[in-house]
């Protein structure tokens, strides 16, 4: 990976300094992916015996958290999907 840098005078310096290579950092987001995928499954999971609750304030609550956990869960599949495809081509 090579980066970019504006100078002060508007030139372009490359730099070439990359601390991970890129197979590492698939691995990394890919791990990263599964965790917000689970942490999504199992906030869903915890909500779900709590909707028997009677209290408005209650289910409030319990549709924030389900709001939270949903989109864990699908920035955690949509994530996954990318890397997928990154791998295929």
């Amino acid at each position: 990976m090579v980066l970019h840098r504006k100078s002060e005078i508007g030139t372009s310096k490359t730099l070439k300094h990359n601390p991970m290579s890129e197979k590492t950092q698939t691995i990394l987001i890919g791990a990263l992916s599964i965790l917000t995928l689970s942490a999504g499954f199992l906030g869903l999971l915890f909500i779900f015996p709590l909707l028997e609750t009677e209290r408005v304030e209650d289910l409030i609550r319990i549709g924030f958290i389900f709001l939270a956990s949903a989109i864990f869960f699908s920035s955690g599949v949509v994530s996954l999907a990318i890397i997928k495809k990154r791998k295929r081509h």
